[in-house]
């Protein structure tokens, strides 16, 4: 876990595989602690996901990384 700050960019690669859980028929997945203190996410904050016609990947980023 990093100890400093780290100004909204990973410090660390990051390679997890994470389950889609149901929430009360909402699906969700878990964002790795360090990742998101790292990327200074915090509860409540938007998350932007970005998927692509034809691929099979998503991009998840802090919606506030919409304003760098």
């Amino acid at each position: 876990m990093s100890q400093a700050t780290a100004g909204g960019k990973l410090q660390e690669n990051v390679t997890e595989i994470v389950k889609l859980q149901d929430n009360n028929g909402c699906n969700q997945v878990t964002i790795p602690a360090d990742a998101v203190e790292d990327l200074e996410i915090e509860k409540g904050d938007g998350v932007l996901v970005i998927g692509n016609e034809g691929d099979r990947e998503l991009i998840i980023k802090p919606s506030s990384a919409l304003l760098d």
